[in-house]
């Protein structure tokens, strides 16, 4: 599997820039362009970074199969994306008491 094409399409499919998923991840810009052109190979804390960014799991990143989500979670990721670390944190807490 090519891993920085993985992130790509995640990221496209999920309409959030490389900045923002930088950002997410805690890695830098230049880095995370570097992973998706195949420059740079990740780390695994950087994938699992990259997969939490997603809320996904390691093994659904690396699954050859692409789930498809109704439009309403799509949103919501699209929503939790513009969040900040500790507001994920407070949000994955509050739905965690549900």
């Amino acid at each position: 599997m090519d891993v920085g094409k993985r992130i790509r399409e995640l990221r496209e499919r999920y309409k959030i820039s490389q900045c923002e998923l930088a950002r997410l991840a805690n890695i830098g810009q230049s880095t995370l362009s570097d992973i998706e052109r195949g420059i740079k190979q990740p780390t695994i804390t950087t994938i699992e970074n990259i997969c939490r960014a997603f809320n996904m799991s390691l093994s659904e990143f690396f699954s050859e199969e692409k789930p498809e989500f109704p439009p309403e979670i799509q949103d919501l990721l699209k929503q939790t994306s513009k969040l900040t670390p500790e507001q994920i944190k407070k949000l994955s807490d509050f739905l965690s008491s549900l």
